[in-house]
């Protein structure tokens, strides 16, 4: 069942978000403070997720309308759309140095 807090496209892109690090959506409180530093992930997931974004935002129409009250998006302002809300609610970026730790 899809959380009620946001309009059903912020929701989809929340759900997808969290799949693409493996979690539910319905785990995680986006009411909470800095609920995005709870998910980490590689800079190559981070790049698909926005790519995968700023197409679903450029093609969906009533997706531009409930996001950013606009009709027409083109897919340069779908960029920048993208990149500051990645800017803030992107998951942390995984410590590489961590990772390579055996």
């Amino acid at each position: 069942m899809m959380k009620k807090e946001y309009g059903p496209h912020m929701n989809i892109i929340l759900s997808t978000m969290c799949l693409f690090v493996g979690s539910n959506y319905s785990d995680i409180n986006v009411q909470e403070d800095n609920w995005f530093l709870k998910h980490t992930w590689s800079e190559e997931t981070e790049m698909e997720f926005k790519n995968w974004m700023v197409n679903y935002i450029h093609k969906i129409k009533p997706a531009q309308r409930e996001l950013y009250n606009d009709h027409y998006m083109n897919k340069k302002v779908c960029e920048r759309a993208v990149d500051m809300f990645m800017l803030n609610y992107s998951w942390k970026m995984e410590n590489i140095n961590e990772n390579n730790r055996a």
